[in-house]
């Protein structure tokens, strides 16, 4: 047996074993990368894996990295560029068919995104923030010492991101612009429309829309909401203990009980969900999924 195979049985004996959908990177082009991982309960024994498919069909998969390390999030700038973050300070990049990694963080990081191929963007722990320009890493200057969760922005004048203590933050320059905001529940997740409107999400239900200093609480379930993000017209929010949740007015409705809204993100034609081990795809009718399967002799994905 080979030592893959062994992890694996080794996993599977977990009787607490998880394997769940990290991250979803739309290509656009009805192409997509998808980051998996498997594990046991304690993540003694771990690995990720990263999937490229084609109109979110199985038969269409091919696997792009498979290590034995834990990687967090995963995004794509272009079709044939893509960043995954290993938990902690190691960046790897896809590029001319092949990957990389380098350690670029001092501190621990918790997001990857990529607003092109000129702009990527690494925040972590302590504030701290990294910008990659298509060619080096540099570091942002802070604005508090939270830690940092998320980032978004439609635009570069537009980009935001989200962490510990209810920070909300712009991207000015070199470097963080901090935004007073009056909470202190720590916020998970960030979307910004092209008119500026940032929607913000955390804990203990807090939902929030920011236009011109101007700060509306949204009615929504005392969960936690991970993700927020729109997409034909329609905004969605993601928590803890249901699912997806459709923006109505000035609160949120019931939309799709996937169980977790881990991570939203979207192209033209799809929305992509990461909803704890599954990950789904909605074409705003109709909701598709794949999971992570193990066939006896490696990692496939199954409908």
């Amino acid at each position: 047996m080979s030592k893959f195979t062994d992890d694996i049985e080794t996993i599977l004996r977990d009787p607490r074993y998880h394997a769940q959908c990290m991250q979803i990177a739309p290509f656009g082009r009805d192409h997509c990368a998808l980051l998996f991982e498997l594990g046991t309960q304690d993540h003694d024994v771990a690995y990720s894996v990263i999937f490229e498919v084609s109109s979110f069909a199985p038969g269409t998969q091919s696997q792009t990295l498979k290590i034995e390390e834990w990687l967090a999030s995963l995004t794509s700038p272009s079709l044939t560029n893509l960043f995954a973050l290993q938990v902690g300070r190691v960046v790897w990049r896809y590029r001319n068919g092949s990957w990389t990694s380098s350690k670029v963080a001092k501190n621990l990081m918790q997001r990857v995104w990529s607003y092109d191929d000129d702009l990527t963007l690494l925040v972590g722990d302590k504030g701290q923030s990294w910008a990659f320009d298509g060619n080096a890493w540099s570091a942002l200057k802070p604005a508090r010492p939270h830690r940092l969760r998320d980032v978004h922005g439609p635009r570069r004048d537009l980009i935001h991101c989200v962490g510990q203590v209810g920070t909300l933050q712009r991207l000015v320059g070199d470097g963080w612009q901090a935004i007073d905001l009056p909470i202190e529940n720590d916020l998970w997740g960030v979307f910004v429309t092209p008119d500026g409107v940032v929607r913000a999400c955390g804990n203990d239900g807090t939902c929030i829309r920011v236009m011109n200093e101007e700060i509306v609480e949204l009615e929504a379930p005392k969960s936690r909401f991970f993700c927020v993000h729109q997409f034909q017209g329609e905004t969605y929010w993601g928590d803890s203990d249901y699912g997806v949740y459709r923006e109505q007015g000035n609160q949120l409705v019931e939309f799709h009980p996937a169980g977790t809204g881990w991570d939203m993100r979207s192209d033209a034609e799809y929305l992509y969900l990461v909803g704890g081990g599954i990950a789904w795809r909605f074409d705003g009718k109709k909701w598709n999924s794949l999971q992570l399967d193990y066939d006896g002799t490696d990692l496939r994905l199954i409908q």
